[in-house]
């Protein structure tokens, strides 16, 4: 598995152009300005939620944010799985 990075550049590019400083970024995703400075120094990854909020935050895809993340699968709507188990206990009885 690779390490995951945080996309900076891309990041600082999106602050500056939508006018966020650190201690703006770290209000609008309620953390420390310490958090976002870390982050940005590529110190420390956001946990799951404030990646989310840093995502909506800039208006970046989360795959931008971390760009050489592994993807992960798809779930399947639970319907789609309740369809298959059904489809196989038929077909074995």
């Amino acid at each position: 598995m690779s390490a995951t990075f945080l996309n900076i550049p891309v990041i600082k590019a999106a602050m500056l152009k939508q006018g966020f400083d650190e201690s703006m970024l770290a209000e609008a995703c309620y953390v420390s300005k310490e958090v976002v400075a870390n982050w940005l120094k590529g110190d420390f990854l956001p946990r799951p939620n404030k990646l989310v909020l840093l995502s909506e935050v800039l208006q970046l895809p989360t795959e931008v944010l971390l760009p050489n993340a592994e993807p992960t699968q798809p779930k399947l709507p639970n319907c789609i799985l309740v369809d298959k188990m059904v489809e196989q206990w038929v077909t074995k009885t």
